[in-house]
């Protein structure tokens, strides 16, 4: 047998191999959303319109708002989709005045209301994202701050939406129930777009003692560029003092590694 009879020509194996990976990398992904909804969904059914009239733990926002944030998040998602799906532009929103008013709007609905919401817009952009071809999986979009990503991402952006805010309603889930790959994606993330804005900061978990780091001490190496804030705590408190939730259970000190008597606050990352 020849190395033409082997492989035959047009066929790449490591490009076939590639292209494997990437298919299991992403069914796991979506996977991660069905399973945040499921749980969104069961957190949303213990909720009655009293109880969605109550505060969350976002500033000014009932639980109300929240859930309807999250279920036109997944409209919004939808049409990014949609975007990759036939090449014509579909931003997430049409400006962030119509988003807060769509929000706004949807926070005066019933429990009832907004359960048939949530789940209608849920199913709708599973859907939308089960029919995209996987060859449109790498189509250029823009998030809602009009960054580029491949669509394929718009996947990670809902599982993060949907676990960060099953937190904020404050229904009986914390970060510390947030999958530990999940944890340090986001907290990776946060690192990642402070680093975008020159501000850096290093982050150790204790419970493995395994450290993250920005972007930019990752292609440079150690030391290239000094941290401005070390800190360290539980990977679900690092997850919710990054994303603004909590300072509990964080130490932190500075560029020199300096304990700080008062741990700072979370810049805005979103």
């Amino acid at each position: 047998m020849n190395a033409s009879d082997e492989c035959p020509e047009g066929t790449d194996v490591f490009a076939d191999a590639q292209a494997a990976s990437e298919a299991h990398e992403v069914d796991g992904w979506f996977r991660e959303v069905q399973q945040a909804q499921e749980l969104f969904d069961a957190t949303l059914a213990r909720l009655q319109t009293p109880d969605l009239r109550n505060a969350s733990l976002l500033p000014q926002w009932t639980r109300a708002h929240v859930v309807a944030h999250v279920a036109y998040n997944a409209r919004a998602l939808t049409r990014l989709v949609d975007w990759a799906a036939t090449g014509t532009p579909n931003p997430m929103y049409a400006s962030r005045a119509a988003r807060d008013a769509e929000i706004a709007a949807g926070a005066r609905l019933t429990a009832t209301q907004l359960r048939r919401l949530s789940v209608g817009e849920a199913q709708g952009f599973q859907a939308a994202w089960s029919a995209l071809p996987e060859p449109r999986w790498g189509h250029q979009v823009k998030d809602g701050r009009g960054l580029p990503l491949a669509v394929k991402q718009v996947l990670l952006l809902r599982s993060r939406e949907l676990w960060m805010h099953l937190i904020d309603l404050d229904a009986g889930i914390t970060t510390d129930d947030v999958p530990a790959a999940l944890q340090r994606r986001i907290l990776q993330e946060v690192l990642d777009t402070w680093a975008a804005r020159d501000h850096f900061v290093s982050a150790t978990s204790t419970d493995d003692g395994v450290s993250s780091y920005p972007w930019a001490s990752q292609h440079c190496g150690p030391g290239v560029r000094d941290t401005d804030l070390r800190i360290s705590g539980e990977l679900s408190d690092l997850l919710a003092w990054s994303t603004g939730r909590s300072a509990t259970g964080i130490v932190a000190a500075d560029f020199q590694g300096r304990p700080l008597e008062t741990v700072p606050a979370a810049k805005p990352w979103l």
